[in-house]
């Protein structure tokens, strides 16, 4: 047994042993642990589900495929939860509602989402991959201002601008955007656009990319097709940090519900051509 299968198998056994007996009925069946961490939040282990039906409510943050993830959403039963699909895939699910929001969030935008804690160096070479549908029971606002991001990359966490990557929705259209600097100040691209992206199917995303000035990449590739091979500036070089994962819900104030859910979210460096080039 691995260090980490070993560490996420005796953290079970303290949830189940009775020492977070307060969620204990939720995660009976469950393979989620709570891990205190040294401020005292605890953490949901949700890396498979089993003899579960419907929705897990997971309102803290959550160890997703061996990675730790702050919840940024208004901690709702439903923000984000956790369900098995019929293939016994783990599927993770986010929901707005008119008014959800992070702590830290003003008060025009909704925000359900999950941040990765993994932050990675500029000029290196980093993919993920995720697959994503998106609920067909609510409009997304086609205003030209509006946006609707269901993916995206940011610089350090100490910097607010938007982020560097997003793959984002205007009305039925999906977008890929860039960000970059010049001469210090922040430029913004849409490398690739799509008409009428297809709902309540699964959707096969990855990208490829390495921040830099003039040695950046960005490859894109949608339902296994590469729609974006591109080679100059991306993201931002003024600080010392490349950039980290999100994913989720990231919208303007909207009255309508959303719902997204992912599934075989991966990050990493080593590449991932293979799963790029998956249709579904």
């Amino acid at each position: 047994m691995s260090k980490l299968k070993r560490k996420k198998w005796l953290r079970s056994q303290e949830v189940l042993s009775g020492k977070n007996t307060s969620i204990l009925s939720v995660i009976l069946s469950l393979n989620l642990a709570i891990v205190p961490l040294a401020h005292a939040t605890p953490e949901i282990i949700a890396d498979k589900i089993e003899g579960v039906r419907g929705l897990i409510p997971i309102t803290d943050n959550f160890i997703y495929q061996g990675d730790l993830f702050q919840n940024q959403s208004a901690k709702e039963f439903y923000s984000v939860a956790a369900r098995l699909s019929d293939h016994r895939d783990l599927v993770l699910r986010f929901e707005v509602r008119n008014g959800d929001r992070a702590i830290f969030d003003h008060d025009d935008r909704d925000r359900a989402e999950a941040m990765s804690q993994e932050v990675f160096g500029k000029d290196q070479v980093v993919w993920n991959a995720y697959r994503v549908k998106i609920a067909k029971n609510f409009s997304i606002s086609e205003n030209k201002n509006a946006y609707f991001i269901i993916g995206q990359w940011h610089g350090s966490k100490e910097d607010g601008r938007s982020p560097y990557i997003a793959i984002q929705m205007n009305g039925n259209k999906l977008s890929v955007i860039r960000r970059f600097i010049v001469n210090g100040e922040v430029r913004k691209d849409i490398m690739y656009e799509i008409d009428g992206i297809d709902r309540d199917v699964w959707t096969n995303i990855a990208i490829e990319h390495r921040v830099s000035d003039n040695n950046g990449i960005l490859n894109v590739w949608i339902a296994g097709h590469q729609v974006v091979r591109f080679s100059g500036p991306v993201g931002y070089t003024d600080h010392y940090a490349g950039g980290y994962w999100k994913f989720g819900i990231y919208r303007n104030r909207q009255m309508t519900d959303a719902s997204v859910e992912y599934r075989d979210v991966v990050v990493g460096t080593d590449e991932m051509i293979e799963r790029a080039l998956l249709s579904d």
